[in-house]
């Protein structure tokens, strides 16, 4: 679940596994700024571990998306 904080529209993306959270964002970020002509500056995490993978990390820091951390296992 992807949620846009300026205008609240949500993104849903079905995954069986963790590990897929990395790929999705990058397909929500494609479309985002496609529909917005935006960028992403910030992704607010709940902290989970499939959020700290070297790749995703890397990628984050590239493309200058702060992170910011929420409590873990809390509703959005």
């Amino acid at each position: 679940l992807f949620i846009e904080d300026h205008s609240r529209d949500t993104w849903i993306y079905p995954m069986w596994q963790k590990s897929e959270v990395f790929r999705h964002f990058q397909r929500f970020k494609n479309e985002v700024e496609k529909a917005t002509g935006g960028h992403v500056r910030c992704l607010r995490l709940d902290g989970g571990k499939e959020y700290f993978l070297d790749d995703f990390t890397a990628y984050l820091r590239k493309e200058r998306i702060r992170q910011e951390f929420t409590c873990r296992h809390n509703s959005q």
